[in-house]
C-alpha cells in the first residue's frame, strides 16, 4: 500500500516539476506575401490598398502557382496555369465584384468576415 503512495507522490512531483515557463515566442519580420502599397497612378493598385486598408482582406490580382497549389491540408495535384491579368479586366471584375457583393453588406459585416484574401 506504501509503495503506491509512493508512486502517486512521485507522480505528482514529477508534474509539478515539469511545469515551467518557455520563453515567448515572437513571430520573425518577414516580407509581405501580397504587395498592398499604394500606388496611385495604378487604378489597381490603388483600389486594392484602400480595400486592405477599409477590410484588411488582399484582392489578389497577379496570381501565382503558389496561390492555386496549397490549401490548409495538402498540395493539390492538379496542374494551372495563371492567366496574366489585364488591367481594364481586373477593373471589370472589380466593378463586379463590387456590384453583387460588396454593396450588398455593411461595413461591419465585411470587416468581420472577409476571408484573408480573394
Amino acid at each position: 500500500m506504501k509503495y503506491k503512495y509512493l508512486a502517486l507522490v512521485l507522480v505528482v512531483c514529477s508534474f509539478l516539476t515539469s511545469c515551467y515557463e518557455d520563453d515567448e515566442l515572437t513571430p520573425e519580420a518577414t516580407k509581405p506575401y501580397y504587395n498592398i502599397t499604394d500606388n496611385p497612378n495604378d487604378p489597381v493598385q490603388h483600389y486594392r490598398y484602400e480595400f486592405y486598408k477599409k477590410y484588411n482582406s488582399v484582392i489578389v490580382t497577379d496570381v501565382s502557382i503558389a496561390d492555386y497549389r496549397y490549401n490548409f491540408k495538402d498540395i493539390n495535384l492538379y496542374r494551372m496555369t495563371p492567366v496574366k491579368q489585364d488591367e481594364e479586366l481586373v477593373l471589370k471584375g472589380i466593378e463586379f465584384m463590387e456590384e453583387i457583393f460588396i454593396n450588398s453588406y455593411s461595413d461591419e459585416f465585411l470587416k468581420d468576415n472577409l476571408p484573408v484574401n480573394i
